[in-house]
C-alpha cells in the first residue's frame, strides 16, 4: 500500500519534470501549429523551420527576426520567453535560406550569447 503510494508520487514527479522541459528543436513551430496559405511547405510536407537557443534575454521577435531576415523571406517568428536561456523558432520560405542562416548562425556571439541554430522540422 505504502510503497505503492510513494511510486506513484514519484512517477507523478517525473511527469511534471518533463512537462517543463522546453520542446525538442525538432518540433518546428509547436505541435499546435497550422500551415496556411502563407507557409512554404516542403515535398516532404514540412515546413522549413530553424531552431535558434540561447537567445540574448532581452531580444523580441522583432530582434529575432532582424537577425536572420539578410538570409532570405520569413513567414513566421515564434519567440519562447518563459525558459532561460530563451529560444525560438524562425519559418523560411525555403531551405536554402534556412541552411545559410544555420551555416553562419551556428555557434555566433550575439550580445555575450553563443546562439544554437539548426535546422528543424515539425512533428
Amino acid at each position: 500500500g505504502a510503497q505503492r503510494a510513494l511510486t506513484n508520487s514519484s512517477k507523478n514527479k517525473d511527469k511534471k519534470r518533463k512537462q517543463k522541459r522546453p520542446p525538442s528543436p525538432r518540433t518546428a513551430l509547436g505541435s499546435d501549429h497550422q500551415a496556411d496559405e502563407n507557409d512554404e511547405v516542403l515535398a516532404g510536407g514540412h515546413i522549413t523551420s530553424v531552431y535558434v537557443g540561447n537567445l540574448p534575454y532581452l531580444w523580441g521577435k522583432t530582434d529575432l527576426r532582424d537577425a536572420f531576415s539578410k538570409f532570405g523571406r520569413i513567414l513566421r517568428v515564434n519567440l519562447l520567453h518563459r525558459n532561460t536561456p530563451m529560444y525560438g523558432f524562425l519559418a523560411f520560405a525555403d531551405v536554402k535560406a534556412a541552411k545559410a542562416a544555420v551555416k553562419e548562425m551556428n555557434g555566433k556571439k550575439v550580445e555575450g550569447c553563443l546562439l544554437k541554430v539548426e535546422i528543424s522540422t515539425q512533428g
